[in-house]
């Protein structure tokens, strides 16, 4: 994973490509969703960021998402964000949430390509969420 001096100077310039300024919320919801794999809720994000007041926390992540920098998953009426190192036009690739302590997480697969959907339908947007157990919930083999 890249020290932190390396996730500030890539989410400065994810932000600075996107032609809007670099403001302190921004950079730092950023920098908090670069730097960890999973995808968090708001109130996690306010932990990492005690200083952030939720409204400005709130208009980051908004902000973020429609720059195409961070995408929301929805779980089960939970919203959770995330980004990672690459500028996406999209985020439609699948997810997993673990049904005991709610980590979420992307998977390393691409986008659903066999979705059939009946004559005239127009799909605009796909979201699959992986539901069960993460390695940390699970029973092991050995119980």
């Amino acid at each position: 994973m890249a020290n932190e001096q390396q996730v500030q100077n890539q989410a400065r310039e994810l932000i600075r490509k996107t032609g809007h300024r670099i403001t302190k919320p921004r950079l730092e919801t950023l920098i908090a969703l670069l730097s960890t794999p999973q995808a968090l809720t708001h109130r996690e994000l306010r932990a990492l960021m005690p200083d952030m007041d939720r409204v400005s926390l709130y208009r980051s992540l908004e902000w973020l998402i429609e720059q195409n920098l961070a995408f929301r998953i929805d779980t089960d009426g939970q919203h959770r964000y995330n980004a990672d190192a690459h500028e996406h036009e999209d985020h439609e690739h699948p997810h997993f949430c673990c049904t005991d302590c709610g980590m979420t997480t992307c998977l390393d697969t691409d986008k659903p390509t066999n979705i059939s959907v009946p004559g005239g339908f127009k799909v605009s947007e796909i979201k699959l969420l992986v539901k069960g157990l993460c390695k940390d919930c699970a029973p092991s083999q050995d119980d």
